[in-house]
């Protein structure tokens, strides 16, 4: 079941409109009930209209709840009420030390691949209509590059040493019970797929074969790339 925490950002002008607090919660509690969620916490910031929240408490101890895996997802009533603007957000993911610091950061980046040759011999036997070895060996090289990419992630951590970090227990670790994150490209954090041409480039994929298309979508098939981020509170999160 999925462990999520409600915002509640009612402002002085909602409350004049009768937008109450309460109601706010109530509404959040049925949509999480409705999807079947267990509502872990609630962060509230009443009559908190044009300021800045990122340094509120109510925020700050809603980051420190996401980095201790004890919520996953935030239910809000709209996009302005979890922070006062768009850059805003982004400070709640912005984990790297400004250029301007003078400080050395760090970040990894990695790419894996299965190779061509599990993306032929399972275009051949569809081909041949072997539909079901077809599916067994496509399925098989996903999830083996999947698993090649969460090796590699490991020894990321262990070469910057963070591996002391790693949850002992299989189920923490599959809640992230690790240091920093995995992002790949596709997803929210990381959509623009075209920004993988510059990792690839820095890395030198084509020594193991893999290139972009014009699509950009990565060949071979069962391959797949991320950058490695470090910091203790980045995180999977959805909102």
């Amino acid at each position: 079941m999925k462990s999520v925490g409600i915002w509640i950002r009612v402002s002085t002008e909602d409350q004049v409109r009768g937008e109450s607090p309460e109601h706010h919660e109530r509404r959040a509690r049925a949509y999480a009930e409705s999807k079947g969620w267990d509502v872990r916490e609630v962060y509230r910031l009443e009559a908190v209209s044009g300021k800045s929240v990122k340094n509120h408490p109510e925020a700050k101890r809603m980051l420190e709840d996401v980095n201790a895996g004890k919520i996953s997802a935030l239910i809000f009533s709209k996009l302005a009420r979890l922070a006062r603007n768009t850059r805003e957000l982004l400070d709640f993911a912005d984990f790297f030390r400004d250029r301007s610091s003078n400080e050395m950061d760090v970040i990894g980046l990695q790419v894996v691949t299965m190779g061509q040759k599990a993306s032929d011999t399972a275009r051949d036997w569809f081909a041949d209509n072997r539909y079901q070895e077809y599916l067994y060996l496509h399925g098989l090289s996903v999830e083996l590059a999947e698993g090649l990419a969460e090796y590699t992630h490991k020894r990321i951590r262990a070469e910057l040493g963070f591996a002391h970090e790693d949850a002992k227990e299989m189920d923490a670790m599959l809640r992230q019970g690790y240091r920093g994150s995995r992002y790949s490209f596709g997803y929210p954090a990381c959509p623009n797929l075209a920004d993988q041409h510059q990792l690839l480039k820095l890395l030198g994929a084509e020594r193991i074969g893999v290139v972009m298309s014009d699509e950009d979508q990565l060949h071979p098939e069962q391959s797949t790339s991320a950058i490695v981020v470090l910091h203790p509170q980045a995180k999977y999160f959805s909102v």
